[in-house]
Parts: C-alpha cells; sequence; structure tokens
C-alpha cells in the first residue's frame, strides 16, 4: 500500500492511496487562503483602490533601498493588503498520475474546489461519489 498526502494543511486534505491495482483519490482541497491576503483585481479601473497609499513599516522608513518592495503593500482601515496578482497553491501534481486515479471520494464540500482542475487540466477520469449534501452544494 501506498500513500501520498497531496495537501499542505490539515483541514485542506489531499490523499491517494494504492492498495494493489486500484488508486483512490481522497478529497481534493483547493487553498485559497492566500486570496484574503490580497486587494480584489479590478476588472476595471478603480479610483478608490488606486488610491490607497503605499505601506512600509516604521523601521523601514530610513531605507531607500525598501521602496521596491514597499510599493506591492497597500494599507486600508489598519490592514495590510499585498497589490499583486495572487497565485492559488494546487495539490501537488508531479507525484501522482491523475489520469491513473480510479475512484475520487468527497468528505464534504470545501474538499471539492480542485474538480475543476483534476477533470479538466490534469486528465482525471475516473468515478466521484459524495454525499447527497455535498453534490447539491457543488451545483
Amino acid at each position: 500500500m501506498e500513500v501520498y498526502s497531496l495537501g499542505n494543511k490539515p483541514w485542506q486534505p489531499c490523499h491517494v492511496v494504492r492498495l494493489n491495482n486500484t488508486t483512490v483519490m481522497l478529497d481534493c482541497a483547493l487553498d485559497h487562503s492566500v486570496l484574503l491576503h490580497c486587494l480584489p483585481l479590478p476588472l476595471v479601473y478603480s479610483p478608490r483602490l488606486s488610491s490607497l497609499p503605499h505601506w512600509t513599516p516604521s523601521q523601514c522608513q530610513a531605507d531607500t533601498s525598501i521602496g521596491d518592495v514597499a510599493k506591492l503593500f497597500r494599507e486600508n482601515v489598519g490592514h495590510i493588503f499585498v497589490d499583486s496578482t495572487p497565485l492559488v497553491r494546487l495539490p501537488e501534481t508531479r507525484l501522482v498520475d491523475y489520469s491513473s486515479i480510479d475512484v475520487l471520494l468527497i468528505s464534504n464540500c470545501f474538499s471539492m474546489l480542485a474538480l475543476p482542475f483534476l477533470t479538466e487540466k490534469l486528465g482525471f477520469h475516473g468515478k466521484i461519489y459524495a454525499t447527497e449534501p455535498t453534490v447539491h452544494f457543488g451545483r
């Protein structure tokens, strides 16, 4: 038996179990927590977002080399946000051949966020099993 843990956080599981000739994937969570630290990406110009002041740590204000990095941060109502395109981390793709997975078991509605990526980009064609409430929430 082989077990691969593809998730990097315990509350966002993603495991692959191989036993004999059967491969089962348990959940396929996607980490969106990084989005909480980024400003929204406007589709059109937003004067409100563009006018937010840049943020510089108080101990670095005298250091001019920090200038380029400081432009990546903006302050809004006492909170610091990253002003850059976010990078959403997907489950590890080099450890497992996703087209060889036979079954995907989804335990809850938050553990299926990477399902479109698995089916459209990684070639997953196996059977998917989930509880009825999870399926309804996913629709």
